[in-house]
């Protein structure tokens, strides 16, 4: 068995400018830890052949599979423990709408391709119908954690 720190491997590059570290690559299946900021998202994107399982393990955000607008799609609140299923064919897009980081783990059947990639030209980015701009306000606690205010 090899321990390996997630946080000590390299950065990969990636077209969404996320904190991208690919853990284990085979021929059938990889998996990458991702990092979001505050306010961050991924591009609205699919892929044709492969299919992803994301595994959220810190943060809040939102996800966007499909297009709700158009009604044949659909929008769900994540958070550490969601585990979020996304066919090969659907459009998806996640956005960090908490105040800390959003990081989760992405399984990938078959393993992650570049060339699978195929961003969806919108004029307008879903993800701004979830985020204001203005994140709550926090206050010290007795043992000198930082909670959130409404």
């Amino acid at each position: 068995m090899k321990k390996t720190n997630v946080y000590k491997l390299p950065l990969a590059p990636n077209i969404c400018e996320q904190h991208l570290r690919e853990i284990q690559k085979t021929d059938s299946w990889s998996i990458a830890q991702v990092g979001m900021n505050p306010g961050a998202f991924s591009l609205l994107h699919k892929h044709e052949k492969m299919d992803e399982i994301y595994i959220v393990t810190r943060g809040f955000g939102k996800l966007t599979v499909g297009d709700p607008s158009l009604k044949r799609g659909y929008q769900v609140n994540v958070m550490a423990g969601s585990i979020l299923i996304i066919s090969a064919g659907k459009e998806h897009q996640l956005f960090n709408t908490g105040p800390i980081r959003l990081e989760h783990l992405v399984l990938a059947k078959p393993a992650f391709d570049p060339k699978d990639i195929y961003l969806i030209d919108k004029s307008e980015c879903i993800c701004d119908m979830f985020f204001s701009g203005k994140l709550p306000e926090f206050e010290d606690c007795f043992d000198g954690a930082k909670i959130m205010v409404s």
